[in-house]
């Protein structure tokens, strides 16, 4: 994918535009109040319930065919295959990357016999000369089944870049037109949708939107006439936690968002992530920070309700000073290094993909009564949801979010404990286990209250059917 199309990321990490003041929050820097709902809740439940293999389909991946170490597709196959991410997220604007679409489909079927899903990206504009969105819909269309999605330009408020891809307008610098090419794109989408057959079972996402500038909710259109699905970008950057995003915490955007924008349809996040990129002011975290925020932002999401969320992304695209790449910031987003090394965000996802693999999809759960008492540091969008498996047992995800990463000292933080009681309406067979250590439990025995340590990354409590 064009440079471009990601470089809000840098950009609202560290340069000012939203995360980059300091010390001052973005409620200070714009005078905004944040939702009730959205403030950090004291030990509250979510109490929702998922399968868990829709829980795993809801995770997929952003990969930049062609580029640097992604034109090994095999790679990208096993990597996907130690996640268990069977979505993707690209473009598909040239013969080369219907090439590559399909290549790697092909590849990733021995791990995922039901297919590959894609989410393919359309970039371009609408009313110019030249225009490539003609011929993106017939490449896309080529693609066959393995279109899961369709989604309009990246990014379509993003002020700092004028580079041709973010809608309709004749002049790439004319950004002020946003909110009306918005709607443009939508509409745009839903006629090709209309008029081509082979996309009657395609989901169409809106264009993304930058979670930066609180404004620009205000200003958001309500396209869900057209789009079957909302599309919001979030990054907490600087090794945040989800919640602890200055005013415009993960709850908070995605609740304006859905409210102006698609008000009763479903929200996908196809970008969401944190650069490991080493050197102060690049809006970074070790390794071990980042698998801390990729795990609560996996569980916020699925707290939150939304459809679909796409990591940003696979691997680390470039290493440090690579002339053909951004480097920095911007190469060091993935879950897997430069050389296709597994990094701990990975690890804890296959970890978390391990616990959760089950082979039945449709089955009735049955969810056990829980309270969770002692959660001081809850995050906006959740503390705790169950997922359930098809053998009858139930993991209990309970998580906090207090501050992890110090950006001045560019060093991790070792926050407060919150000694965390989880009691059930009845005493079962229980294993701890924490997805950043592995598959061996930390604890286990039966009883009808565990008690847990949290320090900024999930745990995951394993009920056990009781014995007859």
């Amino acid at each position: 994918m064009a440079r471009a199309y990601y470089t809000f990321k840098s950009l609202f990490t560290f340069t000012g535009r939203f995360l980059g003041f300091g010390a001052m929050t973005a409620a200070a820097v714009f005078g905004f109040v944040v939702p009730v709902s959205a403030q950090a809740q004291s030990g509250r439940e979510v109490n929702r319930n998922i399968r868990a293999a829709d829980f795993l389909n809801t995770f997929g991946a952003n990969v930049h065919f062609n580029e640097n170490n992604y034109k090994n597709v095999q790679a990208i196959a096993d990597a996907l295959n130690i996640i268990g991410f069977s979505r993707v997220r690209s473009q598909c604007t040239s013969e080369e990357e219907v090439s590559d679409w399909k290549d790697l489909e092909r590849r990733a079927r021995i791990y995922f016999p039901a297919g590959l899903k894609a989410d393919v990206l359309i970039i371009g504009y609408l009313n110019v000369p030249n225009t490539t969105f003609r011929a993106q819909q017939d490449l896309v269309t080529r693609l066959g089944k393995m279109v899961e999605s369709i989604e309009g330009p990246n990014e379509i408020n993003n002020h700092d870049v004028g580079n041709g891809t973010h809608g309709p307008s004749a002049a790439s610098d004319v950004t002020d037109q946003w909110p009306a090419n918005y709607v443009a794109w939508a509409r745009a989408l839903s006629t090709w949708k209309q008029n081509t057959p082979a996309l009657a079972n395609v989901k169409l996402f809106a264009p993304s939107i930058a979670s930066g500038d609180p404004a620009d909710y205000a200003r958001l259109p309500n396209v869900s006439h057209y789009v079957d699905a909302g599309n919001l970008h979030f990054y907490a950057g600087d090794g945040r936690q989800p919640s602890n995003f200055g005013g415009g915490n993960f709850a908070a955007i995605y609740d304006w968002y859905r409210a102006a924008a698609t008000p009763n349809k479903p929200v996908t996040v196809t970008e969401w992530g944190q650069t490991t990129a080493s050197k102060p002011g690049q809006a970074g975290c070790d390794n071990r920070t980042q698998a801390k925020y990729v795990l609560n932002q996996m569980f916020d999401v699925t707290a939150r309700g939304v459809e679909r969320a796409y990591v940003y992304q696979l691997m680390d695209d470039t290493p440090d000073g690579d002339p053909t790449g951004n480097g920095g910031t911007e190469s060091h987003f993935g879950l897997f290094d430069y050389r296709w090394g597994v990094k701990p965000a990975a690890q804890a996802l296959a970890n978390v993909k391990n616990l959760l693999r089950d082979s039945t999809v449709r089955f009735t759960s049955k969810v056990p009564a829980y309270h969770v008492r002692g959660l001081s540091q809850a995050g906006a969008a959740g503390s705790s949801l169950t997922i359930s498996k098809s053998d009858g047992s139930t993991f209990v995800i309970v998580w906090n979010e207090p501050p992890i990463w110090d950006s001045k000292a560019n060093t991790e933080i070792a926050p407060p404990v919150d000694h965390v009681k989880v009691t059930f309406g009845g005493p079962y067979n229980y294993r701890v286990y924490d997805p950043l250590i592995g598959l061996k439990p930390i604890a286990l025995g039966q009883i009808s209250e565990v008690g847990i340590s949290l320090t900024g990354s999930p745990l995951m409590i394993h009920l056990l059917p009781k014995s007859p």
